[in-house]
């Protein structure tokens, strides 16, 4: 929750993480903002959060992300049910 927190606070002060020019913190966010964004906790933290919403919207709107390997990875696995996944191992 505090991440998320500061991730919308940063994003509503400026267009990205830091500042108005698109940086490495910006790039290496996204996959895991995405990914986190398709769980129902995630996908709840996101709703609560319209700086990091608009964030990641304008990030995915962007030609690089459109064209990426990311994006085909990322509509695969949000096409899955979430009743269909895997259950993860109680202990490892």
């Amino acid at each position: 929750a505090l991440q998320m927190r500061l991730i919308d606070e940063a994003t509503t002060l400026s267009n990205y993480l830091s500042g108005d020019e698109l940086t490495l913190a910006d790039r290496l966010l996204i996959p895991h903002l995405l990914f986190f964004a398709i769980t129902p906790e995630g996908a709840e933290m996101l709703n609560r959060s319209p700086g990091a919403a608009e964030w990641l919207s304008r990030l995915c709107n962007r030609a690089s992300y459109l064209n990426s390997a990311m994006r085909r990875v990322y509509d695969a696995m949000s096409a899955i049910k979430l009743d269909s996944r895997p259950a993860l191992a109680s202990s490892f």
